[in-house]
C-alpha cells in the first residue's frame, strides 16, 4: 500500500494511476543467483521474469537484494537504485529487454522511495531520458523541464550536479539522474505525462 501510494503521488498529478500488480515468486535457484547481481545478469534476469510472467502490455520487474553496474574505466562496481531499458520492449516473448529492475536493500526500507524508484525505471522503460544527467550537459527534449547546466549550478566545482545544487531547477523532479529528499513531492512535467501517456 505505501509502494502504490508513493507511485499514484507521481503518477495522479496527471490523472494516472498504477493499475494491476501481479507478484509472481521466484523459484529458490533463480533467488540465490540473482539476489545480489549487475548489469552482466540484467538480460538473463529478464529472461527469467519474462518465461515467469509471459509477454503482454505490462512493464515487469524484478525486485533483487542488490544491484549494480560495472564501471569498467574506473575499475569500480557501483551499487544503483534500479536499471530499466530504454526503451523497453514488452509485446516480444523473450526480450532482452522486457523488464526493469530494482534493488530492494539501497533503499534501507523507505517505501517512498521504493515507489518513486519504480515510476522511474518504468518510465525509463516507457522511453523518459533523465531530465539532466551527471555532467550538467545533457538533458532531455522536454520543453516544460528545466535544466540544471554544470556551469551554473555545480557550485562544489566537482564536475556534476547534484540534486541539492538543482534543487532551483530540476532536482525534484522524479526522472532526475540521482534519487534524492525530495522523493515525498516529486514531480512529472505535462509533456513526460504525454509521453507516457502515449
Amino acid at each position: 500500500t505505501e509502494i502504490r501510494t508513493a507511485i499514484d503521488n507521481i503518477l495522479n498529478q496527471h490523472e494516472m494511476s498504477l493499475g494491476l500488480v501481479t507478484f509472481i515468486e521466484a523459484r529458490s535457484e533463480q533467488k540465490e543467483e540473482y539476489a545480489r547481481s549487475d548489469e552482466r545478469s540484467f538480460a538473463s534476469i529478464c529472461q527469467a521474469v519474462a518465461t515467469a510472467a509471459g509477454a503482454g502490455r505490462a512493464w515487469n520487474m524484478a525486485l533483487v537484494d542488490e544491484y549494480a553496474l560495472i564501471l569498467e574505466e574506473r575499475n569500480e562496481v557501483e551499487t544503483v537504485f534500479g536499471m530499466a531499458s530504454l526503451p523497453g520492449s514488452v509485446f516480444t516473448p523473450g526480450s532482452l529487454h522486457s523488464c526493469g529492475i530494482v534493488a530492494w536493500e539501497p533503499h534501507d526500507g523507505d517505501y517512498t522511495e521504493l515507489g518513486a524508484t519504480i515510476v522511474h525505471e518504468g518510465s525509463h522503460f516507457l522511453g523518459l531520458p533523465h531530465t539532466t544527467e551527471p555532467d550538467g550537459q545533457t538533458f532531455d527534449l522536454f520543453e516544460d523541464t528545466p535544466e540544471c547546466w554544470q556551469t551554473v549550478y555545480d557550485d562544489d566545482n566537482s564536475g556534476d550536479v547534484d540534486d541539492e545544487e538543482c534543487e532551483n531547477a530540476d532536482g525534484d523532479n522524479y526522472m532526475f539522474w540521482i534519487s534524492s529528499g525530495y522523493n515525498d513531492r516529486f514531480v512529472m512535467s505535462p509533456d513526460q505525462a504525454w509521453a507516457l501517456r502515449r
